[in-house]
């Protein structure tokens, strides 16, 4: 990260005491654990309906983080999913005005489901985690330049739920695409202490059903574990994380053997960028695939400023090097986007004045810009998390399609 003012005060912010520290994961201490709450006891509601067409659950939540980055001097209001920047230039693959980026095909992600033909860019997958109230993966598809390469759900079990809900509902669509995505599942357990091979079993059988339908599989089992004080019910319980995490494995090793576990924490930017991840990382032979929920949240994770142009190498550096080239595995950005702040209920922008478009490309071109496949080889995918939606005092938009025709334009300039 570039050393300025910005970046001299994230340095006190990441070493100030472990209760403060705690809002570099999440907003604990502002609501956001009520808010997931919220949503986990709606998803486990809608799971429990007949898998017929209807509603479907975001299950939607989000990490909050305090990041540097640096200010831009204006922007022109704008009103949610409506563009506010005239005449912007194509995002480069460089993160200039001049080129667009080539797909380059699966590459090294081919081996964990990835297709050639999908939206694959500079060897990096551009898949999306969309919010299933508001569009289907079909509707996300034909908003794309390419098919997606991979598509992320929400799913809730417990030792009373082994429905597997949320995929009940998505799977006809899912199934339907002509070049299957992988199917990232995030499996939400209704706590550790409670998890068994009964719960693993029935997460496995459904991974193994979509494997024989031709869907590659991706478990992401018991998401952003790492946060403390714990915004999920599996939170802050490394031996807890680590033993329902080998019941996860075994029983995906033994019912769906091509089905990948995938272990993902939220970014933690403590002890030199080391943060608290290996007091959860569990046997290596149980990991395939490493990766991180890391967002660009702006100023005060609520202004519109722009990322730092090595924000995320500054940031997933040190968790690469140790876990995907120090461990042998594959990488990938479970969750993130570079939302855009409203004041709620409004379509004034928040204070900044950097413009949707700048922020969203700045941060694309960071994730899949030509520079990163040589910074970050094993890297095969980032999932952005494509919702609009209401959060504390702010409505956020994190989407990258189906909302600003600018960003989206930005996105197939990619490819």
């Amino acid at each position: 990260m570039r050393f300025s003012t910005f970046a001299s005060f994230s340095v006190l912010v990441l070493s100030a005491s472990a209760a403060f520290h705690s809002s570099l994961f999440h907003s604990g201490a502002r609501g956001i654990a009520n808010h997931r709450r919220h949503h986990t006891k709606q998803a486990r509601q809608l799971e429990k309906r007949s898998p017929e067409p209807g509603p479907q659950n975001p299950n939607a939540k989000r990490i909050r983080k305090k990041r540097c980055s640096r200010a831009s001097n204006s922007t022109a209001p704008t009103t949610p999913g409506a563009g506010n920047t005239a005449d912007e230039p194509s995002v480069g693959s460089n993160g200039d005005s001049s080129s667009s980026a080539s797909s380059g095909g699966a590459g090294f992600g081919a081996s964990y489901g990835i297709s050639d033909g999908t939206l694959v860019i500079n060897q990096v997958a551009l898949g999306f985690l969309p919010d299933f109230t508001q569009t289907s993966i079909s509707d996300m598809n034909a908003a794309l330049p390419a098919p997606m390469p991979v598509v992320g759900d929400y799913i809730s079990v417990g030792p009373d739920d082994l429905s597997m809900g949320n995929l009940q509902w998505h799977k006809a669509d899912l199934l339907a695409q002509s070049t299957k995505p992988v199917y990232m599942a995030t499996i939400m357990p209704n706590s550790l202490d409670s998890w068994d091979s009964n719960q693993a079993d029935a997460v496995a059988e459904a991974m193994a059903d979509l494997n024989a339908n031709g869907v590659p599989t991706w478990v992401r089992f018991a998401y952003e574990m790492n946060g403390c004080p714990a915004w999920n019910n599996w939170g802050c319980d490394p031996d807890g994380f680590k033993t329902a995490w080998g019941t996860m494995a075994t029983s995906l090793r033994a019912k769906a053997p091509q089905a990948k576990m995938f272990w993902a924490p939220n970014v933690d930017g403590s002890n030199n960028g080391n943060g608290n991840y290996a007091d959860y990382w569990p046997e290596d032979d149980t990991v395939d695939i490493v990766g991180l929920s890391f967002y660009s949240f702006g100023d005060d994770q609520t202004q519109n400023t722009m990322p730092g142009a090595d924000l995320f190498s500054s940031m997933a550096s040190p968790f690469y090097n140790t876990y995907a080239e120090g461990k042998g595995k594959a990488f990938a950005l479970a969750e993130t986007s570079a939302p855009y702040h409203y004041y709620s209920g409004t379509t004034t922008p928040a204070p900044g004045g950097a413009s949707e478009y700048d922020i969203k490309s700045q941060w694309l071109n960071e994730l899949v810009g030509s520079a990163t496949h040589s910074m970050y080889p094993k890297m095969i995918a980032a999932i952005w998390f494509n919702y609009l939606k209401d959060e504390r005092d702010e409505t956020l938009d994190f989407r990258a399609i189906l909302g600003n025709s600018q960003i989206a334009g930005a996105v197939n300039a990619l490819m």
